[in-house]
């Protein structure tokens, strides 16, 4: 084997090593990244914050819906405050009456939680 061949092998040897070695600095820095950001989110502060929201006098809210083909269902319920745990307030004494773009109307049947359902007129 003559000097140069084997001074070929050995910068053959030396470039493998490296690349390997540079691809094993690469994951091992991808690993450490992903350590060290785990860490800072895992361990952060945590503050409470209190939120103070003006209350308001409740508003009516229509929430419908008009299928092609089918009848109307509106539910008549109130708004509350953001927090308030208690179950939503229906409107039970509503005249909900639906008319489309022929002038034909109809008076929306009530069935109970604020639920309106219309016989006639179709989406």
């Amino acid at each position: 084997m003559t000097k140069r061949k084997a001074l070929a092998i050995i910068r053959k040897q030396n470039y493998i090593h490296m690349k390997r070695t540079r691809c094993l600095s690469g994951k091992l820095n991808a690993i450490a990244g992903i350590f060290i950001a785990s860490t800072l989110i895992l361990s952060s502060c945590e503050k409470v914050i209190d939120i103070d929201l003006n209350s308001s006098n409740p508003l009516l809210v229509a929430e419908g819906q008009i299928t092609m083909d089918s009848t109307v269902c509106i539910t008549l319920s109130y708004t509350s405050d953001y927090f308030n745990n208690e179950e939503a307030i229906f409107e039970e004494n509503a005249s909900v009456v639906l008319t489309n773009g022929n002038n034909d109307s109809e008076t929306l049947d009530y069935f109970g939680n604020g639920l309106y359902k219309g016989n006639i007129l179709l989406g």
